[in-house]
C-alpha cells in the first residue's frame, strides 16, 4: 500500500478508515453495510479509495453536500503545491476543529503549523 496516497493532504490516514478497508475487510464491509442502510445510500457510493484518488471528491460527500463539493484541504494543498496542508501557515485551522476529537495524539508540530 502507498501510505502517502492513502493519507489525506488534511492529515487523515484513509487507510484505516471503514470506507477504505471494506473493499477487502469483510467486517469493515458490514459496518459499511449497516451504515448504507441507515442512512439509505448505496454501498457503492460509501466505498472510498481516499482523498487523492478522487482527487478531493470522495463519493460519499458528493453525495451529502453535492456534486460541486470539493475538500477545503485538498484544494489548498493542490493550490500551494504541497502534500499537506500542515505546511501552509495561510490555512483555516477553524476547518482542523472536527478532527479534534483526539487533541492528545495531534503533535505538537502539526497543530502549531496549522495554527501559525
Amino acid at each position: 500500500m502507498d501510505h502517502f496516497q492513502m493519507t489525506a493532504p488534511c492529515g487523515l490516514d484513509c487507510f484505516n478508515c471503514h470506507f477504505y478497508l471494506a473493499h477487502e475487510n469483510q467486517e469493515a464491509m458490514s459496518t459499511v453495510e449497516k451504515l448504507s442502510k441507515e442512512y439509505n445510500i448505496p454501498v457503492e457510493i460509501m466505498l472510498c479509495n481516499g482523498c487523492r484518488s478522487h482527487n478531493g471528491q470522495i463519493p460519499l460527500q458528493k453525495r451529502v453536500f453535492g456534486e460541486a463539493h470539493r475538500c477545503a484541504a485538498y484544494e489548498c494543498s493542490q493550490e500551494k503545491g504541497l502534500n499537506f496542508v500542515a505546511i501552509a501557515i495561510s490555512f483555516p485551522a477553524i476547518t482542523f476543529t472536527h478532527m479534534q476529537i483526539r487533541p492528545v495524539t495531534c503533535p505538537t508540530t502539526l497543530k502549531s503549523s496549522i495554527c501559525a
